[in-house]
């Protein structure tokens, strides 16, 4: 009793201390302290409780959380002090008998309860004694070592009695040193690493066990601590073993415990836990902290100490560890609050993208696959029809990439001429008239004639087409007009018809068109097709957006897709043939061809007309004006005899109509030819683009819904397709755990946030 009061009048046993101590005094009296133990309820009660709320449901493995952890090596008197803040015993042996965290979470309450079970939920036990608890935590231990020699679980101790105070501990492995006969050799590791998972969460604190009676310099978890908490803010030191302490030793202690040897901002407090004989008597804690209080005061080198009572005694520990806690507690709530909200609103976020939990009914297949089908139609109707949402991903804006495709087409098509009719010459590559005179070949794209719309060449394509690199434009086109004249005036000798065929050779013209719609069949096979692979690949990627949570059904689904954009490629294909058999034979209504040859002739007029006025034109002098003066302008003139004659000359030799001119027959050809080129490529591009448009895309487009909705029909094929993915699965489980959670701590912050 004198003890008990002194412990109570101390200058050190302050606030909560005060409090934690007149609630226990009382109930050893049988007298309950009412005003204080309502102050506690409302001042401390609450946050130690909003914490064991939220490391009860978990939240300790989203947000680290305020929590006091105890460390220190082998032997330090970890278990001890365990026992005596708590009254039960804890499983004691040599060597490592901690294998795995402990948590030990007290409650002040009328009698005693005790409830044990694992971290991950498993093995919930009710103890019905103090003494049964150490078997419990041994056979927890074995449970969750049985496979290796820790476990990252850890084992739930929660106490209700009426004399521990309300308080939370979590207990760790001891400090391993050395290994020992029979343990594993990556033990010092394993401790090491689960030692500093806890060190290094900011919002822990650390209650660093020293035994007395060894060299504190020596004593590793300081150095830790130091290095994890160098400013000592959230480190409380505990010295235990005194009594093995001799004079020299105490009188270190005391150096210590004065915050003078490795000072701490929360400092050292010294107990004295219960030896082996007050063990066996299972003395009460009330007789145990009589017992303690008596050791300090009698001690002959503590009993003599400064501030005595506010540095020694385990209600003085446990005081000062109430209140570091409720501090850190009030300080980290609304950071705690604010990223769990945070987390909340990302699993709920991850939660939704991963879409529905997965049907377990038939009404509920069908529900979910009507909906899923839908919705693979809808967007692909809006990939293929160009009216992309906002937010589309690139690679499926699907009618951009088929224009792409098509403007190449197109490209490739104008690109034909004259290069169709040049590789006719490739049947007889020996043959002197395929060689330009200079012994080269001579290829391009470029057009004849001085104008329309086709007139400028591709320089990149330049470098690889001719040999000759420091050939001009000019140059380049004249080779190649002459390389065209000569092949075509080959091609005509074998071409002659009974008829007047050197006014119009009928044949001969739908011989050189036949050429020119082979080399375009090619170009549009290749489109077609490039055009099936830009389709193929949206309707992958929107499977596998869409149905990404049954890797069955998207697999089905993208088989049956493929199977659909197939099939409508042959109908496709046969239009294209078709295509191909009228274009062949020359054809048009269109004014366009007589406009365009009329242009190219023109062309060739303006072009002989001006070379002509070039050659005769010379220069009279200077002339004067009316008033005598020099005029500063010089005059030309042409030679209108001379001009009339070439012209006469360039006419007789162009469009004179006579069996031997057959350089006139070929460059007329030449010029229907290019014309018509002009006018069938145009029609030729624009139906095939719309062949390919109708009968794939489109068809793809109002065929893919009904499609879809085939694979319903067999009920028992349905329950296969909607086959979870594991992954996704497990990672749904995750997160709707996770979303229980948070909003369970989230709740139980609310009022203090």
């Amino acid at each position: 009793s004198d003890c008990l009061n002194s412990l109570k009048n101390s200058s050190g046993f302050l606030g909560h201390a005060g409090r934690n101590l007149e609630r226990a005094e009382p109930r050893l009296s049988g007298v309950m302290s009412s005003p204080l133990s309502e102050a506690h309820d409302k001042d401390v009660r609450p946050f130690l409780d909003v914490i064991d709320k939220l490391r009860e449901v978990g939240i300790d493995e989203d947000v680290p959380i305020p929590q006091v952890v105890v460390m220190g090596d082998q032997s330090s008197g970890k278990s001890s002090l365990l026992e005596y803040i708590s009254g039960v015993p804890f499983p004691r042996g040599s060597g490592l008998v901690t294998k795995c965290a402990t948590q030990l979470t007290l409650k002040a309450g009328p009698k005693f309860k005790c409830t044990a079970r694992l971290s991950n939920g498993e093995n919930v036990q009710n103890v019905e004694s103090k003494e049964a608890v150490a078997g419990v935590i041994e056979s927890l231990t074995e449970e969750l070592t049985r496979d290796s020699a820790f476990s990252d679980h850890s084992i739930i101790i929660s106490i209700t009695a009426p004399d521990v105070p309300d308080l939370t501990l979590i207990d760790l492995p001891g400090i391993v040193r050395t290994t020992t006969a029979g343990q594993d050799e990556n033990v010092i590791a394993t401790v090491n690493k689960l030692i500093d998972k806890y060190l290094a969460q900011e919002r822990t604190i650390i209650l660093a066990v020293i035994p007395a009676n060894v060299d504190i310099a020596t004593v590793d978890i300081l150095e830790r601590a130091h290095k994890a908490d160098p400013e000592g803010v959230r480190t409380l030191g505990v010295l235990t073993k005194l009594d093995l302490a001799d004079a020299d030793m105490a009188a270190s202690a005391v150096e210590v415990l004065q915050n003078k040897t490795k000072p701490l901002k929360l400092g050292y407090i010294a107990v004295k836990n219960r030896n082996n004989d007050e063990l066996k008597r299972a003395i009460s804690l009330a007789e145990a902290k009589a017992i303690e209080c008596n050791f300090f005061k009698e001690h002959p080198v503590l009993g003599n100490m400064q501030n005595r009572d506010s540095l020694t005694g385990v209600a003085r520990l446990t005081s000062c560890l109430t209140n570091v806690l409720v501090s850190r507690i009030k300080d980290s709530l609304p950071a705690i609050d604010k990223e769990v909200k945070k987390q909340l609103a990302t699993c709920l976020h991850d939660l939704k993208a991963l879409g529905d939990p997965v049907p377990t009914t038939d009404a509920e297949r069908s529900r979910v696959f009507i909906s899923l089908s839908m919705k693979f139609d809808q967007r692909f109707k809006h990939c293929a029809n160009g009216s992309h949402l906002s937010g589309t991903n690139k690679s499926l804006r699907l009618y951009g990439q088929v224009r792409r495709c098509w403007d190449t087409f197109q490209q490739q098509v104008h690109a034909t001429w004259p290069d169709a009719l040049l590789r006719l010459g490739d049947k007889n590559e020996d043959s002197e008239d395929n060689e330009s005179e200079d012994g080269e070949r001579v290829k391009g794209i470029f057009v004849f004639g001085a104008s329309g719309d086709y007139g400028k060449p591709d320089l990149s394509f330049e470098e690889d087409r001719f040999h000759d690199k420091n050939l001009s434009f000019e140059d380049v086109k004249k080779r190649q007009t002459l390389q065209l004249e000569k092949l075509i005036a080959r091609e005509l000798c074998e071409l002659k018809t009974r008829g007047l065929s050197e006014i119009y050779n009928s044949q001969a013209l739908v011989y050189f068109v036949e050429k020119m719609v082979q080399s375009w069949e090619a170009i549009a096979v290749t489109c077609l097709q490039n055009t099936v692979k830009l389709v193929d690949a949206a309707q992958g990627k929107l499977a596998d957006d869409v149905f990404s949570a049954f890797p069955e059904l998207r697999h089905s689904i993208r088989l049956t897709m493929q199977a659909l954009v197939h099939s409508n490629v042959d109908a496709a294909e046969k239009q294209l043939a078709l295509t191909h058999v009228n274009e062949r034979e020359p054809f048009t209504l269109n004014h366009y061809l007589l406009d365009t040859l009329n242009k190219i002739r023109m062309a060739d007029f303006e072009a002989t007309l001006a070379a002509v006025l070039e050659k005769h034109t010379a220069e009279l002098g200077t002339p004067t004006k009316a008033d005598g003066t020099p005029s500063s302008r010089n005059v030309k003139y042409a030679s209108k005899s001379g001009v009339l004659s070439d012209m006469k000359e360039w006419y007789r030799s162009e469009r004179s109509v006579g069996s031997s001119n057959s350089a006139q027959e070929v460059r007329e050809l030449i010029a229907v030819l290019h014309a018509y080129f002009k006018t069938a490529s145009k029609r030729y591009i624009d139906v095939i683009s719309q062949n390919i448009d109708s009968s794939l895309l489109k068809a793809t487009r109002d065929a893919l819904f009904p499609t879809c909705m085939q694979l319903s029909s067999d009920q028992a094929t349905m329950v296969d397709l909607f086959a979870e993915d594991p992954q996704r699965k497990a990672r749904f489980e995750l997160l709707s755990a996770k979303v229980v959670r948070l909003k369970v701590g989230a709740a139980a912050m609310e009022r203090f946030c």
